[in-house]
């Protein structure tokens, strides 16, 4: 699908400034407010674009950010028609919020409150796809990260990605921001964020006739939640129509001492290129980072990135698992549904 100058500005506008209303963003970008609407609702008709709200997790008391990933055995590949029939079980997938398959690999990104509850998980998916017969254990990983401990400093943010494109500098790469303070939220709130992770577009008087609260209250209600950083606003543009075609996955294992001296240095103080990279978290021992890239060859550029890292922190123990996924035949068994996380914690 052919995207123009104009329209590839205006993506990278709406990535560096996420919270921004659509005139702020305009004054950012120096244009006109009605031609950044109309490119907007454009993006979005074709597909192009969406807009999504992603709920803080240390608010719901998530404690661990969960990534699973492995190969299935040649022998037993699953068929892509059937891939799309699958559906996993929602007391195993209520915690995935991100999730991309190929035939015979791919990844899970996840949450959990514990230990105990993962382990549960995976009695779950051994039932749901009897994992002993269809998966080659050599091959089978699972990495768990805690939040409490984890540094999340890239989450779901295409904005150097896309930028790039258009020559446009940006900011500091987005994780997911800190709660301003210890928040207690009122069941209405929680409703709230309940709707609005559900449907992100939600108009004002939507809400309040969920809510059961005039609109001037509900209007209240969602800017607490946006500023408050109890919701986050993220846009999701599609990379498979924008000529993507390879998604990366990489899980590393670090020297605890040598990443322990590097705790306090910010990501873009280190002297890599990291605008492929839209997914980043680890913590003293792991890490996982997902990339997308136009085509193979290009993808081949993260090994390149974590040689030069390694080389120039001595951080990596060993080269990290790198899974190559295309994008254009692989398929997202989930994709940033938020929605089961907050029904979940909130019990709503």
């Amino acid at each position: 699908m052919k995207i123009r100058d104009v329209e590839r500005k205006v993506l990278c506008g709406l990535m560096k400034y996420p919270e921004d209303t659509l005139t702020e963003v305009s004054s950012k970008m120096n244009m006109k407010y009605w031609t950044i609407y109309k490119i907007v609702k454009k993006l979005k008709e074709r597909h192009m674009l969406r807009e999504i709200a992603i709920p803080n997790f240390e608010v719901m008391n998530y404690e661990l950010l969960v990534a699973g990933y492995g190969n299935i055995t040649k022998k037993k590949m699953c068929t892509h028609d059937n891939m799309k029939k699958f559906r996993m079980p929602s007391d195993f997938s209520s915690g995935v919020f991100y999730g991309f398959v190929e035939s015979y690999r791919g990844f899970v990104l996840g949450l959990s409150e514990n230990f105990t509850e993962i382990k549960k998980n995976l009695i779950y998916a051994e039932r749901m796809i009897e994992l002993r017969n269809i998966m080659d254990e050599e091959k089978m990983s699972l990495v768990m990260l805690p939040l409490k401990l984890a540094r999340i400093p890239i989450f779901f943010d295409y904005s150097m990605l896309l930028c790039r494109d258009v020559n446009e500098d940006v900011y500091s790469p987005k994780g997911l921001p800190a709660l301003r303070k210890k928040m207690h939220l009122s069941e209405r709130e929680k409703k709230a964020i309940s709707e609005i992770t559900l449907n992100p577009e939600l108009s004002l008087s939507q809400l309040a006739k969920t809510l059961n609260v005039s609109v001037q209250t509900a209007s209240k209600i969602r800017k607490k939640l946006y500023d408050e950083h109890i919701l986050i606003r993220r846009y999701i543009p599609n990379l498979r129509a924008m000529g993507y075609d390879v998604l990366v996955f990489a899980h590393w294992i670090a020297n605890p001492n040598v990443m322990e001296r590097l705790e306090n240095m910010k990501i873009n103080e280190v002297k890599i290129d990291v605008s492929p990279i839209i997914f980043l978290a680890y913590d003293k021992l792991e890490g996982i980072a997902m990339a997308p890239f136009k085509n193979l060859r290009e993808s081949r550029d993260i090994i390149s990135f974590f040689e030069k890292f390694g080389e120039n922190t001595g951080v990596l123990v060993k080269a990290p698992r790198i899974l190559f996924l295309s994008i254009q035949e692989g398929m997202e068994i989930k994709d940033h549904l938020y929605h089961p996380l907050v029904e979940r914690a909130f019990n709503v």
